[in-house]
């Protein structure tokens, strides 16, 4: 009987030791606008989410949540990081659908331009597990993106990286304490301003029919992605963010597309509907593969009608526990009036070089 009750009180013990655990290392992650994102992703309710857009930098400046919520009642957030590994998708699908099981998930294909190998660094790595909540998700992502296996054990415990940040001079502060249940609400839903911008010329790609093979890395990972949703029943949409884009970027996106549209999903380029979304190039970029607030509200504008149009989502303004969402526009909105007007000044200095 002593026995028993000694293991009892380890497992307990292990149990509480790895919780508390987890939420130091949580809490002792570097702060930054992703940490903020999958902290604010977390503090949603459950089912509560329509659409989930997954990808790279330029998704987080583009997808205007708030936004599309004022016009259309939906309810979208971005799960983003920079120089997101085409490898980390599926794990970041799985790591949310445990919460929004109904989403719909956008996949930006702007990273499967790129070699699979050249994504796997240690800081973009980290961007998406380091951000993540302890999980099997989590232990599977870092498997898999983490080739040298002896260099596993400080991505499954982070603590050994970001220790200094406890024992460091000044120590946690009430700022990173919030982060404790690995939650923390994000009052504009994920969305990044910037008020930075750059003037370019006109683009024109639509046009363009030849094709140019994706890199072979990234068309297994894109292969692989589309039949593991396929196997659990999850709803995607791919898209290729707006950007500067070349004639032989075009091509590649062409391959792309028909790849999707052979596995059944849907696709947009977003670079064949620069006129339809009135995009001013002399505006709304703030560089070649990022938009400002301005090219944003064109974006999601464009995003919400087609996402009403063709998918069965209900306009929940109005509707109970979504109170939130109002609030959140109402600041989105203030802060956005704010960073338009600098983003004038802004460009009235570029024009005036």
């Amino acid at each position: 009987m002593k026995r028993i009750k000694f293991i009892l009180k380890l497992i307990v013990f292990l149990c509480i030791f790895f919780i508390l655990l987890g939420s130091i290392s949580y809490i002792a992650r570097p702060d930054s606008d992703m940490k903020e994102r999958f902290a604010g992703f977390y503090s949603e309710p459950k089912n509560t989410i329509d659409v989930i857009a997954i990808g790279a930098s330029p998704i987080s400046p583009l997808l205007a949540s708030p936004y599309i919520w004022n016009e259309y009642g939906i309810t979208s957030y971005p799960l983003s990081t920079n120089a997101q590994p085409v490898a980390a998708v599926k794990y970041i699908i799985e790591d949310a659908h445990k919460t929004q099981k109904d989403s719909l998930f956008i996949v930006d294909t702007t990273m499967f331009m790129v070699e699979t190998d050249v994504l796997l660094t240690e800081p973009r790595i980290r961007n998406v597990v380091d951000n993540m909540k302890y999980s099997l998700t989590r232990v599977k992502a870092i498997k898999d993106m983490v080739e040298d296996k002896n260099k596993r054990i400080d991505y499954y415990f982070d603590i050994s990286k970001y220790h200094s940040a406890i024992l460091g001079k000044n120590g946690l502060n009430t700022d990173d304490i919030k982060y404790f249940d690995f939650k923390n609400e994000s009052i504009y839903k994920g969305y990044l301003f910037t008020e930075a911008v750059d003037i370019f010329e006109p683009v024109s790609v639509e046009h363009i029919t030849e094709v140019n093979p994706m890199p072979e890395s990234a068309e297994a990972v894109l292969v692989e992605l589309m039949n593991y949703c396929e196997k659990k029943d999850i709803s995607l949409l791919f898209i290729t963010c707006p950007y500067i884009a070349s004639e032989d970027n075009k091509m590649e996106h062409n391959y792309i597309e028909n790849l999707v549209l052979e596995h059944g999903y849907d696709y947009l380029d977003f670079n064949d509907l620069y006129e339809e979304m009135d995009i001013d190039f002399g505006k709304d970029f703030y560089n070649t593969n990022h938009m400002n607030v301005y090219g944003a509200e064109k974006f999601s504008k464009y995003l919400g009608n087609y996402l009403k149009d063709n998918y069965k989502l209900q306009d929940k303004k109005g509707y109970e526990g979504y109170e939130a969402w109002d609030e959140s526009y109402i600041v989105w909105k203030e802060k956005a009036d704010i960073s338009k007007k600098n983003t004038d000044e802004n460009l009235d200095k570029l024009n005036n070089k």
